[in-house]
């Protein structure tokens, strides 16, 4: 049966130690001796893959060649996302921070890039007109929230509300507004009645 060592794999026979003499294929039947002859195994040290996972990045994914059992490599650089902040690379027990050194055992290695949300503030701006202003929690990237209902408009003498502008766009009363990578500041906007 095939010899086994953890992170190695058979690789024949040698006739010292070192693996400097004559070597023989495992099964081999070419093998003579005039003399008692002793055969020391050989191992080859196995070699595994080291993947990066971009799990959303928009980075460039980083690249490691394969390493052998028992050597290590150095964790890459922090990936990047819009609006999320880099916490680490997990290989799905530990996290583990760019620059360390890493410890190759008996398996490939899988290493994912792991994130927390920023979290953006909501800032409500009356535009000259008048009422409550409205307040609103903060939220993350690409999550939403309804804006004020018509009822709570704020009024202004001699003019009509619009709705509410983050300087890019306008947004009626009551519709849906998805958080981007900032602070939002939504002003009130107004036209004057009979314009």
């Amino acid at each position: 049966s095939t010899l086994a060592k953890t992170g190695f794999t058979f690789a024949g026979w040698n006739t010292t130690a070192n693996g400097d003499g004559t070597s023989y294929a495992e099964g081999a039947t070419n093998v003579s001796a005039t003399a008692d002859l002793i055969l020391y195994a050989k191992w080859s040290a196995a070699t595994y893959s080291v993947t990066y996972v971009a799990n959303g990045a928009t980075s460039t994914l980083p690249t490691q060649s394969p390493v052998q059992f028992g050597n290590t490599f150095q964790v890459a650089a922090a990936a990047s996302q819009n609006g999320k902040t880099f916490t680490g690379w997990s290989d799905g027990t530990t996290i583990v921070n760019p620059g360390v050194t890493y410890y190759v055992a008996t398996s490939p290695v899988t290493l994912t890039a792991q994130w927390s949300a920023i979290s953006y503030s909501v800032t409500y701006d009356l535009g000259g007109g008048q009422g409550t202003l409205p307040t609103q929690a903060n939220g993350s990237i690409s999550s939403t929230f309804t804006l004020p209902a018509s009822s709570s408009n704020p009024t202004w003498i001699a003019h009509a509300f619009t709705g509410w502008s983050d300087g890019a766009a306008l947004y009626a009363a009551g519709s849906t507004y998805t958080f981007g990578a900032s602070d939002v500041t939504l002003t009130a906007q107004f036209s004057l009645n009979g314009y």
